[in-house]
């Protein structure tokens, strides 16, 4: 049964393209250990992450936030919100290769939606 809750807790993630591994495995932990508390602070809200799916710290958060949606209550509807600068099909197009088959299973996991240009306006 999904949660009766009618305000979702909504975040918003934007980070460095490029970051050390020494900032990823710290933001890793902050930004899991963060959801977690959201998640207990207000156990009956879902948690949006609005997220421009960009290669860097943006794929690492969605990452942890998807993982998270996958081991939190199902009843809850979390919701990844990839928020693109272009249409996807263009922004597919430029995706790091190293990051592209992260980007394929973010957007195509059953609580991802993604706006862009072509659906927003």
């Amino acid at each position: 049964m999904k949660s009766q809750s009618l305000v979702p807790i909504v975040i918003a993630v934007v980070g460095h393209r490029n970051p050390t591994d020494q900032a990823i495995a710290l933001n890793k932990a902050l930004f899991k250990d963060d959801l977690y508390k959201l998640s207990r602070m207000f156990p009956d809200s879902p948690i949006y992450m609005l997220n421009g799916l960009a290669s860097g710290m943006d794929l690492v958060a969605a990452d942890i936030f998807n993982k998270f949606c996958l081991q939190e209550k199902a009843d809850l509807d979390h919701r990844l919100i990839g928020v693109l600068p272009k249409p996807l099909n263009q922004y597919q197009s430029e995706i790091a290769k190293e990051d592209f088959n992260l980007f394929e299973d973010l957007i195509s996991a059953h609580h991802t939606s993604v706006l862009d240009p072509s659906n927003c306006f």
